[in-house]
């Protein structure tokens, strides 16, 4: 598996195995608002999804190329904001 080895939250078992089929998620909003790189990076931090072994508990977790992908994520939307901040803040030095 490619995730973390994460216990179960209901009987902290630690044998997993896919919960169903691996599908990605592209959010048509996260694509209009900032384009594929921000939806690629967003559809990349999604979870994975496993199921115990022991319980039969679904549940989700983060594996490494989800917490890479969201940091990812903040840091292109922190950029971005640097960026509109930095262009208000020479429109207003442009005014006065």
């Amino acid at each position: 598996m490619g995730g973390d080895d994460q216990a179960c939250p209901r009987c902290g078992g630690r044998e997993v195995q896919p919960s169903g089929v691996l599908r990605r998620h592209v959010n048509p909003w996260v694509f209009l608002l900032g384009g594929w790189l921000v939806s690629l990076l967003w559809s990349g931090s999604r979870k994975e999804e496993v199921r115990c072994v022991q319980c039969d508990t679904v549940f989700q977790r983060p594996t490494r190329a989800s917490r890479i992908a969201w940091a990812l994520l903040i840091l292109l939307i922190l950029l971005i904001l640097l960026g509109l901040w930095a262009e208000l803040a020479d429109q207003i030095d442009g005014i006065g």
